[in-house]
């Protein structure tokens, strides 16, 4: 026999755990969602740390100067002068000429002029000229004298001495240079020679330049308002055999 009233008992024992099993699926459902989340957070965070690392280490790393443009800037300061030049100080004893050993007096030369290709200066039968052959003297000592240079013969000549060149009048014709008997207190035989062009150099007694000539080999002129067309190279010839005074 059915008591009156035990159904709806039962139908509300029923809708209680139903009630309690969805609450517990909620809670479920919302712990996996926070899991989720979390997770989703933390990888987000991760993310974040690695890409940001490397700006911070190219922000610091420091800047290089490019080497070509520096090797660039040095070159040019280091450019030396196309044309240097020598200022009449320099040939005097003492100065920074005397230091070269061509300007010394130390080394004997063969004096060729630049704008002849293979002929070269000679003292031949007293007069100086140009040849590209034999001769009897073409070795010279440039050996300074009060700011200025007598130019020897490098072989010494009868009586044991050298030959100097000398600057030699010749009438209404051009100077010439011929050789004499060497004396430092003669102005004709002191000559000036100053660089014009690197090593190039202009060699003259006063105002007159020697200058190449096509009929006279060398003379001595002077330019006014003319362009020098004539400058000579020293070459090197080993040391002086000259004796010194006192010797």
């Amino acid at each position: 026999m059915i008591r009156p009233g035990a159904r709806p008992s039962r139908i509300k024992g029923d809708e209680r755990a139903h009630d309690e099993g969805n609450a517990l699926l909620h809670r479920k459902i919302y712990t996996v969602a926070a899991g989720a989340a979390l997770a989703l957070a933390l990888q987000a965070c991760s993310g974040s740390t690695s890409s940001e690392e490397p700006a911070k280490v190219a922000a610091t790393t420091p800047a290089v100067s490019t080497p070509a443009a520096a090797t660039s800037a040095g070159a040019a300061a280091e450019k030396p002068s196309a044309t240097p030049t020598r200022s009449k100080s320099d040939t005097e004893p003492g100065g920074t000429g005397a230091a070269d050993p061509i300007l010394a007096g130390k080394r004997q030369v063969v004096i060729k002029p630049v704008q002849s290709t293979e002929s070269i200066v000679a003292l031949d039968k007293g007069r100086l000229t140009t040849i590209d052959g034999e001769a009897e003297h073409t070795l010279f000592v440039l050996s300074p004298t009060s700011g200025k240079f007598l130019i020897k013969t490098a072989k010494v000549v009868s009586g044991g001495e050298p030959l100097c060149l000398v600057i030699k009048t010749n009438g209404s014709n051009p100077l010439t240079v011929g050789s004499a008997a060497c004396d430092a207190g003669k102005a004709d035989q002191l000559f000036t020679i100053d660089a014009v062009e690197g090593k190039n150099y202009s060699i003259a007694n006063g105002d007159a330049f020697l200058q190449l000539s096509g009929k006279y080999g060398i003379i001595a002129q002077e330019l006014g308002d003319a362009p020098l067309t004539t400058t000579f190279n020293f070459v090197d010839n080993g040391a002086s055999t000259l004796p010194k005074l006192g010797d």
